[in-house]
């Protein structure tokens, strides 16, 4: 299921500038002007997380904004108020004060969607462990790079798929340049040592040449056994 976020903003310019770095990362993007048609989206939608962006000093857009913390419930909001804007705080919402950069939006969007993570992932006897960063393989424990964990979390969140390099570049690298894509086979490389018991016969992480790759973790003998 797609992770979509509904962007609110009355700067036509920095929403598609944001829009296009979420979407880079893999995220769908819903974009809206203040108005009552952004909370028909948050209704109708429903967006794991709202970004509402305000530039100008405006009475009616603070005003949306308590609109919209009535309208999401528990939904998490992260606001970008007018420089020097006064706002109260709010359980439900995080304030990034002016001036911010996409980077820094892009920092507080992971860190809120983080917490909607599960604590493991388990496909056959290996299991991605978000809290500790690691993957487990039976009982041992492989530390891993946070560039090679996002990677493994890709693989392991689509077993049985063919997943192409271009699609992998983009989610895990958050680009579209592919000039040189060494980086994606070394972190291949390198998962292999660390999970296969035979690197050079993968048994988990297939090649699909000139393609891409395809993660394969059968089910333990105690999954396929029939319920009694």
């Amino acid at each position: 299921m797609e992770t979509r976020i509904l962007l609110i903003d009355d700067d036509l310019l920095e929403a598609e500038k944001l829009q296009a770095s979420l979407q880079r990362a893999g995220f769908a993007v819903l974009v809206a002007p203040p108005s009552r048609k952004a909370l028909r989206l948050v209704k109708n939608q429903k967006p794991v997380l709202v970004i509402l962006g305000l530039s100008g000093h405006n009475g009616e857009h603070l005003q949306f904004n308590q609109s919209l913390r009535r309208a999401v419930g528990q939904t998490p909001v992260i606001l970008i108020p007018p420089e020097q804007a006064s706002v109260p705080p709010a359980d439900n919402q995080r304030v990034l004060q002016r001036p911010v950069t996409t980077r820094k939006v892009m920092h507080q969007v992971r860190r809120l969607l983080e917490n909607d993570k599960p604590h493991s992932i388990k496909r056959g006897d290996m299991t991605l462990d978000y809290e500790n960063q690691c993957v487990w393989r039976g009982g041992e424990k492989c530390a891993l790079t946070p560039k090679a964990f996002k990677l493994m979390e890709m693989f392991i969140t689509h077993p049985g798929q063919l997943l192409d390099h271009k699609e992998i570049m983009r989610l895990v690298w958050e680009t579209g340049y592919m000039g040189d894509i060494r980086t994606l086979y070394v972190h291949v490389r390198w998962l292999r040592r660390k999970l296969e018991p035979d690197p050079g016969h993968p048994k988990y992480i297939h090649t699909v040449r000139g393609i891409g790759y395809l993660f394969d973790c059968p089910p333990t003998p105690a999954e396929t056994s029939p319920a009694r």
